[in-house]
């Protein structure tokens, strides 16, 4: 079962999830999304994935590649909590059930969606650099 772990800091409340079916299942039924019926290939998730990615779902996944780079964990934490929405709300966009974020080949299409931005992002950085030539 997911549970939410909370910490009091002045001013303000950093929450972190462990898991995130509850938030999920908030979000799914809010907003009211079509279910899709059983396994999806994971080369056709991550594809979708990265279809519906946009400029600020790209600039939290660099935020929290910063901040782990920087050994930041409290903005570790943070970041690592909105790449996770990103990634979910994307998921959840591509057909993704709440339930099947559980499931080995959503794994698989996280991992091989995460790559491809992580490589998207890393590529723009060296183009900006002037070390190579940016891949999109």
């Amino acid at each position: 079962m997911p549970r939410i772990i909370s910490t009091e800091q002045p001013d303000m409340r950093v929450t972190k999830w462990a898991g995130g079916a509850g938030v999920l299942a908030f979000i799914t039924l809010a907003v009211g999304l079509p279910v899709q019926a059983g396994p999806m290939e994971p080369l056709v998730l991550a594809a979708c994935m990265k279809s519906r990615t946009t400029t600020a779902d790209e600039r939290i996944f660099r935020d929290m590649m910063v901040a782990a780079l920087q050994e930041d964990q409290h903005g570790l934490r943070t970041t690592f909590s909105n790449m996770l929405s990103s990634f979910m709300r994307i998921g959840l966009e591509c057909g993704m059930t709440v339930d099947d974020f559980d499931q080995p080949w959503a794994e698989a299409a996280v991992n091989l969606y995460a790559v491809d931005v992580g490589e998207r992002i890393m590529a723009r950085a060296m183009a900006k650099s002037g070390l190579t030539a940016e891949m999109n």
